[in-house]
């Protein structure tokens, strides 16, 4: 009787594992939130086109620099001939994607739920989503699998998904995020429920390895899984759980057999592991990793996600790690079993001393350092450490709960939680619930649902990317107009370009040819790689001299001296790779490329707006049609205001009616308000056109304040507030008479400013 009167006074669980859940569900809702750049999802989009309308294949579609098809009979010369069949098809050589089946994912989701002509990119935000709600069930499951409580649980899963926040993004590598941990739940399962679990990594693998390249971490982590095992079992160490005999037949065997279905159901068979030796171990890997999201998790100027959070949890994993260690170390139960029967304490049932689980905790380890090497991998680091900082946290709380029952009632008991201690904890994940959900709601409308001041192309994808950003109206300029042949681009905006394109519909490949992409090691040589970001880019050793002087002259542009000779080097070059055509986003203009194209009589401008310029090779019977077009109205633009702005581009160098600019610039403002028509407006030289540029800026800013509440309520206010900002700027400096009121205007414009910055970003 009193034991029932002693459960009715327990406060009941049930409310504060809804609470937990909500918790949980909120804190991956968070995770899926952040704002990173969409470059590999636009390839992604552009491949998964190519595949589902062309098969999969190692012909690649999109560059006239990439791998060749192969292996061709020069490279096939040294096997014997009847070999040669077995090799193209067992070992292909070219374009490898081993991403490919994600890239057939993002397109069928996008076009499925909208179509080939208006994909629904907001699919993949709702695919980021449940990979990451997943992600979220898989690690509370699998804390719960080896021990831990729904609290500990549910705690370290918000706090995982709370640090791998800042780099999960839209791209292939976030399914790796998911099955690394369904990798190590089937570990765990296979070690402590039923060895034939270890047959689940048969299509765990087939699915992986064509999904994204991260699948080698499968492979790589079964070796110390089976050889600690196979230690344990051969030296009997009881304390270390481990596979029995046939449990380590078994686990063998399904590693094998795993590893040639990855070979067999894979359109690259062998290349798609000779391939990821290639990137990750051959003489070149250290070039490729150079890039950002490759360096140390401790390096924390790096620009790709935020790693202070990870850092935080690799020490406070070591300090949980050690807590539970030196509380595991010494046994009092073990010890107290050596004792006489008569001095012995009483075993209560659950009173169990917790063993070591070595193989598991070494692949906690391993990838925790894979993560302080390489930043990518922050996020399955903190995935796989999860679920075991849940446990150890539980287990420090049992381990001395024993020990102080032992001393003071002379039992090996774990006390249960105080009753008031519960309903604590319950209050506690109820308001964080609560207050976070709230905040997070008010967070998400603000940033994803509210008018967005960036751009009036306002999606929740294309927020969440940043890809509001990409060359929308110059490739709706290169379709229109059927451009073809070779172009220069800027690579991570090729994927992009790529997708943008209107493909051959018998071979797929695009008419424009890209120079480089964002695929990287998947299709191009390294050789090209330091190529295309060197010598294209950035001039060489002409260039670091020209940008050299330029920062030592403090000015944005070169001298002419400098660009004088960033032509001689850029013309061999040029014509080396064919290319008429350069596509560059707004923070190249100032750069050796785009300043020396300036300079060449032959490279003329014909397409601009605020983020982007196309300018092309006249010397070309391309190049000079273009640009003829402009005047004799032969080359098409997407918009009357891109046709406007180039003309009066042109306008500004050789005619002598400034109002007649004035007006065309006035049209295209107001058409399709930009910087780049009003900066024109400085351009203006000659007599009496300072009273007509100053009257002008006056009104584009009263304009501004006769709207601004208005325009603030619609997504675009961006760039009428820069609008007002460089009218103002002008203002100061060209109207002495009332500068100390522009003054005033430009100071709460900046505030203003400051203020949209802050709320654009999460």
């Amino acid at each position: 009787m009193a034991e029932i009167l002693e459960e009715q006074k327990r406060p009941k669980q049930t409310v504060l594992k809804i609470l937990l859940w909500l918790a949980m569900f909120i804190f991956a809702s968070q995770a899926s939130t952040h704002m990173v750049a969409a470059g590999d999802t636009w390839v992604a989009l552009a491949c998964g086109k190519h595949y589902v309308n062309h098969g999969v294949n190692t012909v690649e579609p999109f560059s006239y620099n990439s791998h060749k098809a192969g292996p061709s009979e020069e490279q096939l010369a040294k096997y014997p001939k009847w070999s040669h069949n077995l090799i193209r098809k067992w070992h292909p050589t070219g374009w490898i994607n081993q991403n490919w089946l994600t890239h057939v994912i993002f397109y069928k989701l996008v076009t499925a739920f909208g179509s080939p002509d208006n994909p629904n990119y907001n699919m993949l935000v709702a695919w980021k989503f449940i990979i990451n709600f997943l992600v979220m069930v898989c690690l509370y499951f699998t804390a719960r699998l080896i021990g831990a409580s729904s609290f500990t649980s549910a705690l370290m899963c918000c706090v995982s998904l709370y640090v791998a926040r800042s780099f999960l993004d839209i791209r292939p590598a976030v399914f790796s995020n998911l099955l690394v941990p369904v990798w190590i739940m089937i570990l765990i399962a296979t070690l402590h429920k039923n060895y034939r679990y270890i047959w689940l990594s048969v299509p765990l693998a087939i699915f992986w390895s064509n999904v994204h390249g991260g699948y080698l971490y499968m492979f790589v982590v079964l070796v110390p899984f089976f050889g600690i095992s196979l230690l344990a079992y051969y030296f009997k160490i009881e304390s270390i759980p481990h596979l029995n005999k046939k449990a380590l037949i078994h686990t063998f065997c399904a590693g094998m057999v795993a590893f040639v279905a990855m070979i067999v159901f894979n359109p690259y068979h062998l290349t798609n592991l000779t391939h990821t030796f290639i990137i990750s171990a051959s003489k070149h890997a250290e070039d490729w990793r150079k890039v950002s999201e490759w360096h140390s998790a401790f390096e924390l100027s790096n620009p790709v996600g935020e790693s202070m959070p990870f850092i935080m949890l690799f020490f406070a994993f070591w300090l949980i790690f050690f807590a539970w260690f030196f509380s595991w170390i010494s046994n009092p139960i073990k010890a107290n079993l050596k004792k006489p029967q008569k001095n012995r304490i009483s075993l209560e049932q659950g009173a169990i001393w917790p063993s070591i689980d070595l193989s598991l905790i070494a692949i906690v380890i391993f990838t925790l350092f894979m993560a302080v090497k390489s930043r990518r991998f922050i996020p399955i680091a903190v995935f796989v450490a999860a679920p075991f900082l849940a446990l150890w946290l539980d287990q420090i709380y049992r381990m001395l709960s024993i020990r102080y029952n032992a001393r003071k009632v002379a039992k090996f008991r774990i006390s249960e939680m105080p009753a008031p201690l519960i309903r604590a904890a319950t209050f506690t994940v109820g308001a964080v619930v609560v207050v976070f959900g709230v905040v997070f709601g008010l967070h998400f409308k603000r940033i994803y649902l509210d008018p967005f001041p960036a751009s009036t192309n306002d999606s929740i994808f294309m927020r969440m990317t940043a890809s509001y950003l990409k060359p929308f109206d110059a490739c709706a300029f290169i379709r229109e107009n059927n451009l073809s042949g070779h172009m220069i681009n800027y690579w991570t905006e090729g994927g992009f370009i790529a997708f943008a394109e209107n493909p051959d519909k018998k071979t797929g490949e695009i008419p424009l040819k890209l120079f480089m992409d964002g695929r990287a090691q998947a299709a191009y040589d390294i050789e090209l790689f330091n190529t295309y970001n060197h010598d294209i880019l950035m001039g060489g050793k002409v260039g670091e001299m020209a940008l050299y002087n330029a920062g030592q002259l403090k000015r944005s542009q070169f001298t002419k001296q400098d660009r004088l000779a960033l032509v001689d080097w850029y013309k061999p070059v040029l014509a080396k790779y064919n290319a008429w055509l350069v596509l560059m986003p707004k923070n190249m203009w100032k750069r050796p490329l785009m300043q020396a194209l300036e300079t060449m009589p032959n490279w003329r401008l014909v397409f601009t707006n605020d983020r982007q310029k196309i300018v092309v090779d006249t010397s070309t019977a391309k190049g000079k049609a273009l640009f003829e077009g402009i005047f004799t109205g032969k080359t098409k633009y997407p918009h009357t205001y891109n046709w406007l702005e180039i003309e009066t581009f042109y306008m500004l160098m050789t005619s002598q009616n400034p109002e007649h600019i004035l007006q065309n610039i006035d049209k295209i403002y107001h058409d399709n308000p930009s910087l780049s028509s009003l900066r024109m407006v400085t351009g203006l030289r000659g007599e009496n056109v300072e009273r007509l540029k100053v009257s002008f800026f006056k009104k584009i800013l009263q304009e501004f304040s006769d709207s601004a509440d208005k325009l603030r309520s619609k997504s675009g206010y961006t760039v009428h507030l820069y609008s007002a900002m460089l009218s103002c700027d002008y203002l100061i400096r060209h109207d002495g008479v009332n500068r100390k009121k522009y003054k005033a205007i430009m100071k709460d414009l900046d505030s203003q400013r400051d203020e949209l910055l802050e709320n654009c970003l999460w």
